[in-house]
């Protein structure tokens, strides 16, 4: 039996944020996205400060705020722009689900740590790849 607890609403709320953001921006005007998921990821902080106390989850959200923050003001004008954009987007909240990830290794036995390190690995490289492979075809392209 494993004993790794990782907060649940939180990874819930990581993958909620980052699919809404991707899948209805076709339809609602992107900036207005990008404002309430900055207003809800401030007023969620604030709460989880008063209620918790834990800075780790203040990091978290920090991440998912600076996400949110280049969302928001990065102007667009080439697709190298939109492309570096979308590397910092995802590298944010790399960062803001790890940090918590990372945080819960204190509470794991060796399995556990295990799983958790291979987590973090394999999410980070895969945005990296990701990351590398739009650069190349941006390079082909141009």
């Amino acid at each position: 039996m494993t004993k790794l607890k990782i907060s649940n609403p939180i990874v819930c709320f990581s993958i909620t944020l980052m699919t809404l953001v991707k899948g209805i921006d076709k339809y609602i005007d992107e900036k207005l996205i990008w404002r309430c998921l900055l207003l809800s990821i401030i007023i969620l902080a604030i709460y989880s400060w008063k209620k918790f106390h834990q800075k780790i989850l203040i990091l978290s959200l920090g991440f998912w705020g600076l996400s949110c923050l280049v969302g928001l003001f990065w102007q667009v004008t080439t697709p190298y722009d939109g492309m570096v954009k979308g590397a910092l987007i995802l590298w944010s909240a790399f960062f803001a689900v790890s940090s918590v990830l990372i945080s819960k290794l204190k509470e794991c036995n060796e399995t556990d740590k295990m799983i958790v390190k291979l987590i973090v690995a394999l999410f980070g490289g895969s945005i990296f790849l990701l990351c590398a492979i739009g650069y190349i075809i941006f390079l082909i392209k141009s």
